[in-house]
């Protein structure tokens, strides 16, 4: 997604009022690419795992984001979750424009 990025994440999270949740920190990006023509972006993330997605809010006007956003993600715990995939895009009044991904494998989280 950049040269650089921030991500944390915490393990599998449950409250008594809901289905157990994978939390993700979304930090920060740095050094993204221009989608646009004034020569920024306006950047968010999508994050997936086994059925369940979630998005960030928006950046307007940036290469370097600050979200600091806490992002609860259910995936569907009927298929067990393999793979963390994270999507940056350009958001557009008319659309969007992929900027990059990163996909992670569960299993390096936790060895």
């Amino acid at each position: 997604m950049s040269k650089k990025s921030s991500t944390e994440y915490s393990q599998v999270s449950n409250d008594d009022n809901s289905s157990p949740f994978i939390r993700f920190r979304l930090i920060s990006g740095r050094n993204l690419v221009s989608r646009d023509i004034n020569g920024f972006s306006d950047p968010f993330v999508v994050i997936k795992v086994e059925g369940g997605r979630v998005q960030s809010g928006k950046q307007m006007k940036t290469l370097n984001p600050e979200w600091n956003e806490i992002l609860d993600l259910v995936p569907d715990w009927s298929r067990f979750p393999t793979t963390i995939k994270m999507v940056c895009w350009d958001w557009d009044r008319f659309g969007r424009d992929f900027m990059g991904e990163v996909k992670v494998s569960m299993k390096s989280l936790f060895n």
